[in-house]
């Protein structure tokens, strides 16, 4: 088992955690903001799967981040942020599929594929 631990902006002066593991191929995502505590899908674990740097605050975990982001896309949880963001710009009807990919991934993230 391999783990990452980065950094993620926050409305506060403290970042949040977001825990990276990689184990036997299946990746799981966790955050230590209130969302993420509570094992729901949150804007940090998305936005740095889908390597977003500027949600780093320093750059100097960006390295980590690369590291982290090689894990997600050879996990199905790639496929899932990509169809969330492809899917996020379509519209108000498409709310009901993009509520239904945050729980995929949020369940996703949460125990590892």
């Amino acid at each position: 088992m391999k783990q990452i631990h980065l950094h993620a902006k926050s409305g506060s002066e403290d970042p949040y955690v977001v825990t990276f593991t990689e184990d036997e191929g299946k990746v799981s995502i966790l955050c230590s903001c209130p969302d993420g505590a509570q094992g729901l899908v949150c804007e940090h674990k998305i936005r740095l799967a889908a390597n977003d740097h500027l949600m780093l605050p320093s750059p100097v975990q960006v390295k980590d981040l690369n590291e982290a982001h090689i894990w997600v896309i050879q996990s199905p949880i790639s496929d899932l942020v990509l169809r969330l963001y492809e899917t996020q710009g379509e519209g108000e009807q498409q709310e009901k599929e993009v509520q239904a990919l945050l729980e995929e991934i949020g369940t996703a993230m949460r125990e590892g594929r």
